[in-house]
């Protein structure tokens, strides 16, 4: 099973989604997991390596939730460097290429 923290996957959702995101991932966080368990699973190969780590630590994902500060010492770059990869990441997953990977998992068609 996955490691998942429940506030962690919340706020990952809110930065995908909006407010409205991180409402509905409080109200079903169960399915949420699921959703960002096959997420992360179909973007394991369309990330850079370092913006999938930083994703992932800051969110909770397969590990215990990190903040900027620490993951930064851990990959020996600037705090300023790790902000820029954490953005980097995210607008990556909000790109539309990544939606239709993204959305049929939400919906569930795959």
């Amino acid at each position: 099973m996955t490691k998942l923290n429940n506030d962690g996957i919340i706020n990952f959702y809110g930065a995908l989604f909006g407010e409205d995101g991180k409402e509905f991932a409080n109200k079903n966080i169960e399915a949420v997991k699921e959703y960002v368990i096959k997420y992360f699973e179909a973007m394991e190969n369309t990330l850079p390596k370092n913006e999938l780590l930083i994703t992932k630590k800051i969110y909770g994902i397969e590990c215990d939730v990190m903040n900027i500060d620490e993951i930064a010492k851990e990959l020996s770059i600037s705090k300023e460097e790790a902000i820029e990869l954490k953005g980097q990441a995210i607008r990556m997953l909000k790109h539309p290429s990544r939606s239709r990977i993204g959305y049929p998992i939400l919906l569930g068609t795959i």
